[in-house]
């Protein structure tokens, strides 16, 4: 038959295509692969025959094509150790060494089936020929394996070393390491599992004991995840028996997505050991974060986030939260998230203190599935309270009222508020009281003014016994309820007692009237006593009392009268008046009454001249001062008035405006037109009419030589540089002679020894002319007069010639 080559250089191969023994020809053609055989004529052929050279570059044995040359001696099935004739009959020169473990094997040298041509431990070795009559030649010995336990695997023989050779060449086969294994002793299943980070994985380790006796088996977590795995440390095992003990493998949050090793080691009570092995893939089936990962806020009050759960199965699941850290987090208890979906809440994170606040939200689902999410919230600012009670112990008698200092101190340093609350014994009543109010909670600054002093009284039940009890104070934080301070103090009720009531007198008094009022005394106690008795608030200053001790026998009562007046110093309004009984034994024992009484508003006035009489010589006018008091309680506007028969007042203002128990002093100018005795009265009225007051004085005007009466003539109008013309007069009373006359002008400018000057004015203008005259007695009288120029100036320019 005909084959066309493809190339022109193809290579054809010899190969027992079929398996008959027989050769085939096999060449490439430009129609493919083409066989060429003749079974039974041609010569019969092994199944591969290689090229006679130094590498193998056609195929196989398994009729593959090599990817890179082969060395010849590397391969058993070459010319080199291949008989080339139809019927193989080669003759091998063999050597063959065996090396045997170095560590727990003992060669048993009376074993050898055909002793070695050298012993040199670990090495054995056999020089023979083989024929073809001897098909299989077999060396055997036994080796010893001392002391090997139950799971223990050993190395046996390190490996064995084959040289055969032909006259056509020389070539090798080596053989691996023998180990021997005892019958494992532990199993770990399933060999592998997959989990979700978070998650817990379940395994179980199957111990088995082939011996004859019940065995105590340690086990022993390894490998890189040892710390996941949670198991027994030992367990009993009975003799050809097994047990079953879990593993758990829990996963951490974080655990990065990889296929980890677990590893168990076994180890036996008699020394035998055995490892378990089993892979664990972990997955990602939930990833949450929370936005933002941290912010800033004030101490106590709440910050906002968003926790985002994202479900990486394809399944919806419920996860649970839950929270760990410093921060007070308010988070649902759980969210529902659709497969492969994504859900998002709000929540609020409370710094409970200054600084930061780490806070940790892990999310779990049914499916084991587990993810967490750190964020912080940093709190600006403390928060922090102190309370205190003084005394630490109370003494009151039966009846009576506990009285105790509370202090609060806000020791933060932010402003904060504080719900108080007093925890006395059933049936007991307290109350807290700031100024007289009472008072149930309370806000306090920071920094200089943090403290504060409340007043807690106790009233212990009617029914009380002598005895010891506890009394307690609670503030709690109105802006962070965990922040919160308590204190206790001791209520001590002795057999002594007293109460004390008002039982009559009047809720409103007149401010000039007296009033009366009676306070009833009752000794509560077992035995007799005597009370110190003290009035107290701001009316105790003006009442008098019937008894200031009052002796009392158990259950006896007395009252007592409390008297007052003079109250129209004090102004109109509420007052509280009170009565303070205290016993003579036991100072600690007291007790007190109040009641309220409202003073009534009254005007009232009074005037007065100081002072009383004057008397003046030598002049005609005097300066007396006129005094006004209020003696109301209420502010007043009153109205004056001063009238002097035969002359006038001058120097009155028409209103005076005075608050109660003001006095003012006026000075007031008399004027009279001759000596003689004169009556000045003054008059104050109220501004409504409703109270008023006068007082009279006397004013003496005492005759003698009088000064001049001087008169410098009308006011006058003139023309800029008009000459004025004066015209002034002056007598003496007493017909003294004027021995001086002085004019002024106002503008610098002077007259004497004449009553009618003339004078021009240079400047327009208002000017104030004066004229005084003296008398040889040495009295001097003045008098004015205004002058008023008008006009205006025109300045002209000069000028000079030159020469």
């Amino acid at each position: 038959p005909l084959a066309n080559s493809a190339t022109g250089s193809d290579y054809p191969i010899f190969v027992d295509v079929d398996g008959d023994s027989y050769a085939e020809i096999i060449v490439p053609t430009i129609r493919g692969v083409v066989v060429f055989g003749q079974d039974g004529v041609w010569g019969e052929t092994r199944p591969l025959w290689n090229e006679h050279s130094y590498h193998i570059t056609n195929v196989n044995d398994d009729l593959t094509i090599s990817e890179s040359e082969v060395n010849s001696w590397a391969v058993h099935n070459t010319y080199r150790t291949q008989w080339p004739q139809a019927v193989a009959l080669p003759v091998y020169d063999v050597t063959l060494t065996h090396t045997v473990g170095i560590s727990g094997v003992t060669v048993l040298t009376d074993t050898f089936a055909t002793p070695p041509s050298v012993s040199a431990d670990p090495d054995y070795r056999w020089d023979y020929v083989q024929t073809s009559a001897q098909p299989v030649v077999t060396q055997t010995f036994v080796s010893e394996l001392a002391d090997l336990q139950p799971g223990e695997t050993r190395l046996v023989a390190e490996g064995t070393a084959v040289s055969y050779t032909l006259p056509s060449g020389v070539n090798f086969i080596t053989l691996p390491p023998l180990y021997v294994s005892a019958p494992r002793i532990a199993a770990l299943t399933p060999e592998s599992a997959t989990a979700f980070a978070g998650a817990t994985a379940v395994y179980t380790l199957t111990l088995i004991n082939p011996g004859s006796v019940t065995a105590v088996y340690t086990l022993t977590a390894n490998g890189p995840v040892a710390d996941w795995l949670t198991l027994p440390t030992t367990a009993n095992v009975p003799a050809g028996g097994s047990v079953v003990v879990p593993v758990t493998v829990a996963i951490p949050v974080a655990a990065a997505l990889d296929t980890v090793p677990l590893i168990v080691d076994v180890t036996t009570d008699n020394g035998g050991h055995d490892a378990a092995l089993a892979d664990l893939t972990v997955q990602d089936g939930l990833e949450i974060a929370v936005s933002p990962p941290l912010q800033n806020g004030r101490s106590g009050q709440p910050l906002y986030y968003t926790l985002t759960l994202t479900n990486l199965e394809t399944a919806a699941h419920t996860y649970t939260l839950a929270v760990t850290g410093t921060a007070s987090v308010d988070l649902p208890a759980a969210v529902s998230v659709p497969g492969n979906g994504t859900e998002s809440v709000s929540f609020t994170a409370t710094p409970l203190a200054e600084g930061p606040q780490p806070f940790t939200i892990q999310a779990s689902g049914a499916s084991g599935v587990s993810d967490q999410a750190t964020a912080v919230a940093v709190g600006i600012g403390r928060l922090g309270v102190q309370v205190g009670l003084l005394p630490d112990t109370a003494v009151t008698g039966l009846g009576g009222v506990l009285t105790y200092t509370l202090a609060i101190t806000n020791v933060g340093t932010l402003r904060d508020s504080y719900a108080l609350d007093v925890g006395v014994p059933a049936n007991w009543t307290a109350w807290l009281q700031v100024n007289g109010a009472p008072v149930t909670n309370l806000t306090i600054p920071a920094g200089a003014f943090n403290r504060v002093e409340l007043l807690l009284l106790v009233q212990p039940d009617a029914a009380a016994v002598p005895g010891v009890y506890d009394v307690g104070v609670t503030a709690v934080s109105q802006a962070l309820p965990l922040v919160t301070a308590a204190t206790m103090g001791t209520a001590e009720v002795l057999n002594l007692g007293v109460q004390v009531a008002f039982t009559g007198g009047p809720a409103v008094i007149e401010p000039d009237q007296t009033a009366v009022w009676d306070v009833t005394v009752t000794n509560t106690g077992s035995s007799a006593d005597t009370f110190d008795l003290m009035p107290f608030g701001t009316l105790a200053s003006f009442v008098q009392m019937s008894a200031t001790t009052v002796t009392l026998n158990p259950g006896q009562a007395q009252t007592v009268q409390l008297t007052g007046s003079g109250f129209v110093s004090l102004l109109p309004e509420l007052y509280e008046l009170g009565m303070l009984a205290r016993s003579q034994t036991n100072s600690q024992v007291l007790d007190d009454a109040k009641t309220a009484v409202t003073l009534n508003a009254r005007q009232a006035v009074l005037v007065s001249w100081q002072p009383v009489s004057r008397t003046v010589t030598n002049t005609l006018q005097a300066t007396m001062m006129l005094v006004v008091t209020n003696t109301g309680n209420v502010l007043t506007t009153y109205e004056l008035a001063v009238t002097l028969n035969g002359g006038t007042a001058a120097s009155l203002p028409e209103q005076l405006v005075l608050p109660p128990g003001q006095t003012v002093w006026t000075p007031i100018l008399l004027r009279v037109l001759a000596p003689g005795a004169y009556d000045v009265v003054g008059t104050a009225v109220s501004a409504d009419g409703t109270v008023s007051d006068s007082a009279t004085a006397t004013l003496i005007v005492a005759g003698g030589n009088q000064a001049p009466l001087v008169d410098a003539g009308p006011d006058q109008q003139v023309a800029l540089l008009e000459e004025v013309q004066f015209a002034g007069s002056a007598t003496d009373p007493d017909g003294d002679p004027l021995i001086s006359i002085v004019w002024e002008f106002g503008d610098g400018e002077t007259a004497v020894d004449t009553l009618t000057p003339a004078h021009t004015y240079l400047l327009p203008g208002v000017y104030t002319v004066t004229l005084t005259v003296g008398d040889d007695q040495g009295h001097v009288s003045t008098d004015t007069l205004v002058v008023t120029v008008e006009g205006t100036i025109q300045f002209l320019p000069i000028i000079v010639r030159a020469p």
